[in-house]
């Protein structure tokens, strides 16, 4: 068995607040489908804590289409779903990934699996900057989600309709 190389620790660092910061984008996603159901966060929270962020953006898609009234909002609204879908997917390449020290020095080879796309085993070499621009990428949607949240606390919805009974 092969002795794996050691990681610069700054890249982990780094790989470390991604994640963190990914944990609260997940938190503000369940909250905004929360506010778009007009449900309970904490009810929501059951639910949300055991299904993929994947699908809970395709549920606030949906339900962004059809319950909120406003188009600017609304088309804010899926802006920043659009967004969330790509840095979830950088995410996902990284933190699923299998790391190796780089060729250069602050750098790593990490090698994933990428369902969506045409390359299913992708391997890329990754730097310090890069993720420090992750980083601020999710930093900068956290910002947007939270705006978004006021938005949606303040907007208008559809009414939502009780099922008969």
């Amino acid at each position: 068995m092969s002795r794996l190389n050691p990681i610069d620790p700054a890249l982990l660092e780094r790989l470390g607040s991604i994640v963190v910061r990914w944990g609260i984008v997940e938190a503000y996603v369940s909250e905004v489908l929360s506010l778009l159901l007009m449900a309970d966060r904490g009810c929501m929270y059951v639910l949300t804590v055991a299904t993929p962020v994947s699908a809970q953006l395709k549920w606030i898609e949906t339900l962004v289409k059809f319950r909120l009234v406003d188009d600017q909002a609304r088309a804010q609204m899926l802006e920043t779903i659009a967004d969330l879908n790509e840095l979830r997917s950088e995410r996902n390449a990284l933190v699923h990934g299998l790391w190796n020290t780089g060729p250069e020095p602050a750098t790593a080879l990490v090698q994933s699996v990428r369902i969506e796309g045409t390359e299913m085993m992708k391997g890329e070499m990754v730097s310090l900057a890069e993720l420090k621009e992750l980083d601020e990428d999710l930093t900068a949607a956290i910002e947007r989600i939270r705006a978004v949240m006021h938005v949606l606390e303040t907007a208008v919805l559809v009414p939502r309709r009780d099922p008969p009974g």
